[in-house]
């Protein structure tokens, strides 16, 4: 069989009206590695701190392979076991409603999702390949996947155990842009990850029944090292804490997601989703801390036990009924969805704190024990009929119910030195505490759809009501809010397309915000709830432009949103003698934040040459309010209440993130290169500090080569210089983190064996920056240092047709039909 080289690169980036597709030939990956790494390359995509993705800042709520569910309720499985190199293309596509795509009547609402598309030689057969390796530092690795793949059905087998990170570095944003983590390696801690997961997808009766669900099981067991220096402002000076912890922690899980889709004839559509998951967890932290003034005089010192043991249950499930009437466009359906979750925390909460007060000196103790037992329940219907008023124009009509009842009942006791057991009952940190809450929304929408454009046009009345009842307590609360909404979409050219929408809606604060007890997990930061809490209202803009040239492989996308937010949460947090804190939530006057992103892909003189910009710039506006406590320095801290807050002054804090990012790619005939930069900017004011400018900048260049060598070698290896200035003293100096695989056929290349090295220089490290309303934190933590791994793969595979099953190269796997066609990943 005669061998083809391809030396042309495919263009890495196209934009589609609703989607962006990524090519994954333009990010090269290892042999062995999984779909996390390869998202990980990809511009715009960000994995958070618990491995979910999003793209320019919008959340991915499902991941999906060749269209179809595969671990839909359960990503992380996905990620972190697909193979990398059967990948395609992946796709961020801006989803519509399933009422949407039933009815032809845009609503205006999306969810962003992913859909891995694999190559054509996986698309049809049963293939796999399981890896096992071993290394330096106890460091080790093994993975299986097996999968089936047809028209009409869908099969997977997966199972992995590590405990060792991905390569991978640079900075990662959660929460909007208000954290920032440098980091290299891994998001903190020693972690030992195992998981086993199956699924499987199958339709029949012509399509028109489908039938699927997915099981997985998973282990995590992490050990960390922290130490945090934060600086707290108050309304005339600030104060310095540190703390030094190490924690472990674990928990095992058990998740199912079932469908179940009826389509009896073109006018009715059903499904049914049911899903659950069982958690047991644990943690253990220990800290010891210590605050001082700006001048280095000692506020206080001590130290901190915490354990919590429990098991958390969840179920739920939606059922979605669609009915299209004889009438084009006039529809009715009906979406059901329920929930049910209960959890039972053990705690044990030791901690003893020297204060220092003028000449006097005071020693606060706990030792306590808890149980806190806490059930939610929740029911949301929504009705929604359309009806044409003509060609071009759909009358909406919906309603919406959302009820909640939340419960929690928390016992704590103190220990008795008499009989030596936790039998002295605290009524200050246990309550019985239920809260009601009560949801609608009726709403009416206009839309006109157009050959080039469609809007819809609305208006909203969003009535909520709330009750909470505790221990001697009672509040109610009844909110009215309406608002407007308007969706357009408008087609430029063929390539060309401008998006704008406009959405309010209401917000419940959570339970842990509106229960009246205090939580004293932590010593010097005593948070107590606030029953009178009202629901919030969030306006929320977005304006996207993205298209592109797809003969000259160009592609650019543009996104600007805004968000303005009345009663919305925010906290009291008032400072007692001795450096000890109360936080209590309330709620604010508005507050808002923006946020523009921007990407640009291009070839330079040829396609073997690409060029991608990207950039961003987020800011915030937040408002929180600080305290003094007028009591008696000798007083219980327990006694404290939100009537000893005086002198409250409200802080505004603004905050303002730039990032751009630079990436030049170039294909050779037998390697891969390239070559990118990152810069990000920070900077925070506090009306309340003014003399603060915490300006932080990080700077990020890294080299990529992917090499095909003969003999069946191949190597790739990643360099990652970084620079940061700003969070102070050694935190600010250089360093370079370089990684290299080699990989080697074997036994006309069935087997791959690869030589891992990782942090080959031993410079990694982590840093993580804090900023919120009153503070600024820097963390330092504990990540995987030099290893060395050599592991061994095997692939497998047997497709329809087939008379010779896998062959290939350590980098590419040639497949031959009966037919003589062959094809090449």
């Amino acid at each position: 069989m005669q061998s083809v080289t391809i030396t042309a690169l495919a263009n890495p980036i196209v934009v589609k009206q609703d989607t962006i597709e990524f090519t994954a030939a333009a990010f090269p990956v290892a042999e062995g590695d999984v779909l996390e790494q390869l998202l990980k390359k990809m511009p715009g995509l960000e994995m958070d701190s618990k491995g979910k993705f999003s793209y320019n800042g919008k959340t991915i709520n499902k991941i999906m392979v060749d269209g179809k569910d595969f671990f839909a309720n359960d990503s992380k499985t996905l990620t972190s076991n697909l193979p990398a190199r059967i990948v395609d293309k992946v796709k961020v596509i801006d989803q519509k409603t399933e009422q949407a795509k039933f009815t032809g009547v845009d609503d205006g609402t999306r969810e962003t999702v992913m859909d891995v598309t694999l190559k054509d030689g996986f698309k049809n057969g049963l293939f796999g390949n399981a890896t096992g390796g071993y290394g330096t530092q106890d460091t080790y690795t093994a993975n299986l996947f097996t999968a089936r793949f047809d028209k009409n059905t869908n099969f997977g087998l997966v199972g992995s155990s590590s405990n060792t990170p991905g390569f991978g570095g640079g900075i990662m944003i959660d929460g909007g842009g208000q954290e920032v983590i440098y980091f290299m390696s891994d998001n903190g801690g020693k972690t030992t990850t195992s998981n086993i997961g199956l699924n499987g997808n199958t339709e029949f009766n012509k399509g028109k029944v489908k039938l699927g669900g997915s099981y997985s099981y998973s282990e995590y067991d992490t050990e960390t090292m922290t130490n945090r220096t934060r600086q707290t402002f108050l309304e005339d000076s600030s104060f310095i804490y540190n703390q030094v912890s190490t924690g472990k922690s674990g928990n095992k899980s058990d998740r199912f997601a079932g469908i179940l889709e009826w389509r009896p004839s073109d006018k009715v559509l059903m499904f049914f989703r049911p899903n659950f998951d069982i958690t047991r967890s644990s943690s253990l932290n220990r800290s010891d801390y210590t605050t001082n003034g700006v001048s280095g005089v000692p506020v206080n010192e001590g130290n901190s036990s915490n354990y919590s043991e429990g098991l958390t249950k969840n179920f739920g499930g939606s059922l979605i009924l669609m009915y299209s009437f004889k009438k084009k466009r006039r529809s009715l359906s009906l979406n059901v969805s329920y929930g049910l979750s209960s959890s039972n925390m053990d705690g044990l909460n030791q901690s003893s704190t020297t204060r220092y007060d003028n000449n006097s000196t005071i020693i606060d103790s706990v030792r306590q024990k808890s149980n806190t037992i806490s059930d939610n329940y929740n029911f949301n219907i929504r009705t929604s009929y359309t009806e044409p008023l003509s060609s071009k124009y759909v009358l909406d009509l919906s309603y919406n119910l959302q009820y909640g009842y939340r419960i929690s009942d928390k016992n704590t006791f103190n220990w008795n030195a008499l009989t030596e057991s936790y039998d002295s009952r605290d009524d200050v940190y246990s309550n019985d505490y239920q809260d009601i809450s009560l949801n609608q929304n009726i709403g009416l929408n206009i839309n006109r759809m157009e050959k080039k454009y469609n809007y819809s046009l609305g208006f909203s009345l969003q009535p909520t009501y709330t009750k909470s009842t505790g221990t001697n307590r009672d509040y109610t609360s009844s909110v009215f809010n309406y608002a407007p909404s308007l969706t357009m979409q408008y087609t430029l050219n063929k390539t060309t397309f401008l998006r704008f929408s406009y959405r309010g809606g209401s917000s419940q604060p959570s339970i842990s915000q509106k229960e009246p007890v205090p939580d004293n997990s932590n010593p010097l930061y005593i948070r107590i709830g606030n029953p009178r809490l009202l629901p919030g209202f969030n306006n929320n803009l977005s304006l996207s432009l993205n298209g592109g040239n797809r003969e000259k492989s160009r592609s650019f996308d543009i996104s600007i949103d805004g968000n303005y937010r009345t009663n919305s949460f925010s906290n009291i947090t008032a400072y007692s003698t001795g450096g000890i804190q109360y936080s209590v939530p309330v709620n604010t006057d508005p507050i808002y934040s923006g946020s523009i992103r921007l990407m640009y892909n291009t070839p330079l003189f040829t396609k073997k040459f690409f060029v991608n910009i990207s950039g961003s710039a987020n800011y915030n506006n937040n408002l929180s309010y600080t305290a003094k406590i007028e009591a008696d320095p000798q007083a219980d801290p327990r006694d404290v209440t939100i009537d000893n807050f005086k002198n409250i002054v409200a802080n505004t804090t603004n905050t303002l993130f730039i990032r751009n990012g630079l990436r030049l790619t170039y294909k050779f005939n037998k390697a891969d290169f390239s070559l990118s930069s990152n810069i990000s900017y920070r900077d925070t004011w506090y009306s309340i500090a003014n003399q603060s400018k915490p300006e932080m900048w990080n700077y990020t260049a890294s080299a990529n080569l992917n090499l095909r060598l003969p003999y069946d070698f191949s190597m790739i290896a990643g360099m990652d210089f970084s620079v940061s200035k700003g969070y102070g003293g050694d935190r600010d100096k250089p360093f370079t983190i370089f990684n290299a695989d080699i990989n080697k056929g074997l036994f006309k290349n069935k087997f791959a064996l690869k030589l891992r090295m990782y942090d080959i220089l031993n410079q990694a490290r982590g840093i993580r920056r804090t900023t919120t309303e009153n503070y600024i934190e820097d963390t330092e933590f504990y990540t995987q240092k030099q290893y060395f791994m050599l592991s061994l793969s095997y692939k497998f595979g047997k497709f329809p047709g087939s008379s010779r099953g896998m062959r290939g190269n350590a980098n590419s796997m040639v497949f031959e039909n009966g037919r003589g066609e062959i094809f090449v990943r």
